[in-house]
């Protein structure tokens, strides 16, 4: 046999000892930031952990999340973000709305007039480039991991997966 099985979800521990000497042996590059200081002292985020922002509705849970990628862009991390709560169109409006400080209406109003939607694309685009949205309702674990590994295929590697809304089938 093997030392290791080749495939990654079955392995021994002298492949667990060479899996956590290349995870450890490249810690800046597998540690996440994310821009909220509180955060990122308490939580000291790594790659392939699971973390969960829970609270109940209106809390700000989705705010964290957009601050997050904000944050996460300017770095060049790439990130998918699972939205079963809310369409993309509303997380883009809500995107809208934090960067330029507008309510929704405003949003509407201001989207009719061309130059200042040309400078909401533009700043959208340079803040959160690096966020592909996922806008799909019933997904189970397999189908997520399908659509991240068809993420990659087209967009290249993926640090973050952030799910908002926890109702999985």
């Amino acid at each position: 046999f093997p030392s290791h099985d080749t495939r990654r979800d079955i392995v021994c521990i002298q492949g667990v000892s060479k899996l956590f000497h290349e995870f450890a042996s490249n810690i800046k590059e597998n540690r996440i930031h994310i821009g909220i200081k509180e955060l990122d002292e308490a939580l000291d985020m790594l790659i392939g952990r699971v973390y969960i922002f829970a609270g109940s509705p209106g809390s700000g849970k989705t705010s964290i999340l957009f601050q997050m990628f904000e944050n996460l862009c300017k770095q060049m991390v790439r990130s998918i973000f699972f939205t079963f709560d809310m369409s993309v169109q509303d997380c883009y409006q809500k995107i809208i709305q934090r960067e330029f400080n507008l309510t929704a209406k405003q949003v509407y109003e201001e989207y009719a007039i061309p130059e200042r939607r040309e400078q909401f694309v533009k700043t959208i685009t340079e803040k959160y480039g690096h966020i592909i949205f996922v806008n799909s309702s019933g997904m189970t674990i397999e189908m997520m991991k399908d659509r991240i590994t068809q993420a990659e295929k087209q967009f290249g590697e993926i640090k973050v997966v952030a799910v908002d809304y926890m109702t999985l089938a």
